[in-house]
């Protein structure tokens, strides 16, 4: 092999090692494991309810075939194997959108996920961009901001840059409607918004969900009353009622879904409205003149690399005006 070759074939390798190593440095992230995490509970969720409803059809459908067992309908076991191929025949087609759908609950979970971090994302790069001497612009996003954080955060950087021009710290006046606040705030707005994305994730998985029941509930009843009929018998109103359990079976599968989503947006909410409240408080201390106060996040391992970064801007923002002395202090 040339020369040349070989060292494009070590170029190569070299190149696959260090994505290779990219992508597990990926999943040792904090804020990386947080967003996989979240995946997993958006996929989850309806993978339980879809397979606990499962299990209640097959017990219809089980003892429907034991009906026909018991009516002499179904003796043979080719034709109770036939009566299963053809029952979930309609469900086995569904199996691709299944999986499909579960792949896209995973990605709107790790979406969901990026959505709650990205106010803190947005302040720890500005503070990053600062600290490299970039001429950087706090702009805060607005549909997945929290109000308490983003409106203080930028009152307080506006101080921060104020107080480098002239050169020193002077007293500041923190705005009235941020001094009683002692413990984290319901943010209306933002959990409306997110919420509202909860929300139509259910309902599309909810969709998919009646409609694989719907079509297996056709199939069943169809052929129960066919082959009552074909035999005469009286009895094809006990199958046609039971499509009233299939409607049960839905609205309950429907009820376990909404609620679990739902229960799972608040718990998504509560795993940053407290580190938004620590993000607040330390701005405020440090306006309030203790420059010395950092960020100390228990119990948000995802929002510590942010936390981390802010830190270090406090530092670096204490230490520009170590040799000078702050007014008002």
């Amino acid at each position: 092999m040339p020369a040349y070759m070989r060292r494009a074939k070590l170029l190569k390798l070299g190149l696959f090692a260090k994505r290779i190593n990219n992508v597990r440095k990926l999943f040792k992230s904090e804020a990386s494991q947080f967003a996989l995490f979240t995946g997993f509970k958006f996929a989850g969720i309806f993978i339980l309810v879809g397979c606990l409803t499962s299990y209640i059809v097959w017990l219809m459908i089980a003892l429907n075939n034991v009906f026909f067992e018991a009516h002499g309908y179904m003796n043979e076991l080719a034709l109770r194997e036939a009566y299963f191929d053809l029952v979930l025949k309609s469900g086995e087609q569904w199996l691709p959108y299944l999986f499909g759908l579960v792949v896209a609950l995973f990605f709107a979970g790790v979406f969901m996920a990026k959505m709650l971090m990205r106010p803190f994302r947005v302040l720890a790069n500005y503070c990053e961009h600062k600290m490299e001497g970039e001429n950087a612009v706090y702009i805060p996003d607005q549909f997945s901001d929290y109000k308490l954080l983003t409106r203080f955060s930028d009152f307080f950087f506006q101080y921060i840059e104020d107080s480098r021009r002239k050169g020193r710290l002077e007293e500041n006046t923190i705005p009235t409607r941020f001094l009683g606040i002692r413990r984290p705030v319901f943010e209306k707005v933002f959990f409306f918004h997110f919420f509202l994305l909860t929300l139509i994730i259910a309902l599309v998985a909810n969709s998919l969900l009646s409609l694989i029941i719907s079509e297996i509930r056709e199939d069943t009843v169809d052929l129960a009353v066919s082959v009552l009929k074909a035999h005469g018998a009286g009895t094809s109103h006990f199958f046609q009622e039971q499509g009233y359990i299939f409607d049960t079976i839905t609205i309950a599968s429907a009820g376990i879904l909404f609620t679990s989503y739902m229960m799972l947006a608040f718990h998504l909410y509560g795993q940053v409205s407290g580190a938004v409240f620590g993000f607040f408080s330390t701005m405020r201390s440090f306006l309030k003149g203790n420059t010395q106060t950092r960020v100390h996040l228990l119990g948000y391992n995802h929002i510590r690399p942010f936390g981390r970064v802010f830190n270090k801007y406090l530092k670096w923002v204490e230490d520009s005006f170590s040799d000078t002395k702050t007014g008002g202090k």
